[in-house]
């Protein structure tokens, strides 16, 4: 049997690297059960386990995975995987076994120095391959380390295919100079690139309080008694038909108002939750939540890490429960559209944004690519977002959106924040049924303090 012979038929992705490091330096790691293989220097196929770590010199071979990727070039090829893989710098990142996370964040003290990866400049991908289908996102949402870029390689059907990040030296720059004085840099302030200790620069959401501005003053001064419309058409969990409400497709429509103290309560105008909307799909039409519940999110909730910077603020229904985080329903729905809002600082803007201001624009209006309750489709093209009107661009005070966020927003289309997607510009999407000789090509960039690469 030849060495590509055994590949006939098997539905997966294959993953290739391109990197200027030494390709021995350079290693990736699975976080979680991986189905898969790499072909070795001798041809030979081996199965890929999880959280071993895998020299990119390990996965190169002169025998291609398939007929389409070029060999000699490290590859993998995935035919199922769901969750985090670790590119890491000089080794392979160390105690890796089920339910552990290295902890990129700063600890109480500014550095978390028991974690044994600490000091390891490391960066992940997000990758969910289930058979020919991969869906793959760049995320800069804990931490910015190494910069990546990813291409979709012979695969005209796909979508977003092709993702991009400025050198790890720009992306670096850019979000330490967000915090406060460097002091989100680790392992110390004084280690940014080009610095041959630099590990990383972490976010606002693993990052003590102090390293970034917190939303009081956009809360209690900023939006104090101010209102935003939230409003689009919330496609559903799951497939119909929903027996629960809450995770029907619907419209949605609230008017979400501030008090003085940064409290927010989310009231439904008339036509919201209803499973029968007009820009609601015919088969997935039911019954909605209907229009009589309100949401309340409290200032401390949204003014804590895990709130506005961490997307996931607790909240309560005036007729139900209350809840730790945001819920996978409609309610989850509505209140992701303020918080994200609230990152890219649409809420309350008084920029003129055509023939209104941006702050009193509907939710949906402000990055397009969905429906309004009454069936009107918003193009990304004719909003703000979709015009790359945002942070900034929209607020004349830093504190009013998420820093960190928006000094990734021009130089990667990575994530840069958790609720990013709502540009729908973050997944890189291929279907190898679709693109047969179609891979994944990720480019992995050298931090300029790595001189011995």
């Amino acid at each position: 049997m030849s060495a590509m012979s055994d590949l006939t038929g098997t539905a997966g992705v294959p993953l290739v690297f391109a990197t200027p490091h030494h390709r021995a330096s350079v290693f990736i790691q699975f976080l979680a059960d991986v189905e898969g293989f790499y072909r070795d220097i001798n041809g030979q196929k081996h199965s890929l386990q999880p959280y071993k770590p895998y020299s990119l010199l390990s996965l190169v071979s002169p025998t291609p995975l398939v007929q389409s990727v070029p060999a000699h070039l490290p590859a993998v090829f995935l035919t199922s995987f769901s969750g985090r893989f670790y590119i890491s710098l000089h080794h392979g990142l160390k105690d890796m076994v089920p339910g552990y996370i290295p902890a990129a964040n700063s600890g109480p003290s500014g550095g978390n120095q028991g974690d044994p990866n600490f000091a390891c400049c490391y960066q992940y991908i997000e990758p969910t391959v289930t058979g020919n289908q991969i869906n793959i996102d760049m995320s800069y949402i804990d931490f910015t380390a190494i910069s990546l870029c990813m291409t979709a390689k012979n695969a005209p059907h796909a979508q977003n295919g092709r993702q991009t990040s400025e050198s790890s030296l720009k992306l670096a720059t850019a979000t330490a100079t967000a915090s406060v004085a460097n002091a989100a840099v680790l392992p110390a302030s004084t280690d940014l690139l080009p610095s041959a200790n630099f590990a990383r620069v972490i976010s606002p959401g693993l990052g003590a309080p102090s390293m970034y501005h917190d939303f009081t003053a956009y809360l209690t001064g900023t939006l104090a008694s101010q209102s935003v419309r939230l409003a689009g058409t919330f496609q559903g969990v799951g497939q119909p038909p929903w027996s629960n409400p809450a995770l029907q497709a619907q419209s949605y429509d609230f008017n979400a108002t501030f008090d003085r103290q940064g409290n927010v309560t989310l009231s439904p105008n008339p036509g919201s939750g209803n499973g029968q909307a007009p820009g609601v799909p015919v088969a997935k039409r039911g019954q909605g939540v209907g229009a009589t519940t309100k949401m309340h999110v409290a200032f401390a909730a949204l003014n804590v890490v895990t709130g506005i910077y961490g997307c996931n603020p607790a909240y309560s229904l005036s007729t139900g429960p209350s809840f730790p985080g945001i819920t996978n329903d409609v309610w989850g729905e509505v209140l992701g559209d303020l918080v994200a809002g609230l990152n890219f600082g649409f809420v309350g803007s008084t920029m003129s944004f055509g023939s209104t201001t941006v702050g009193q624009l509907a939710s949906t209006q402000w990055w397009g690519n969905g429906y309004m309750p009454d069936g009107t489709y918003v193009h990304p093209s004719t909003t703000p977002a979709g015009n790359k009107v945002y942070f900034g661009g929209v607020q004349a005070t830093a504190s009013n959106y998420n820093s960190y966020a928006a000094s990734l927003a021009p130089l990667t289309t990575g994530y840069g924040f958790p609720l990013g997607d709502r540009l729908g510009r973050n997944l890189l999407a291929i279907n190898t049924g679709i693109d047969p000789s179609g891979y994944v090509l990720i480019e992995i960039d050298r931090p300029s303090g790595s001189s011995s690469f």
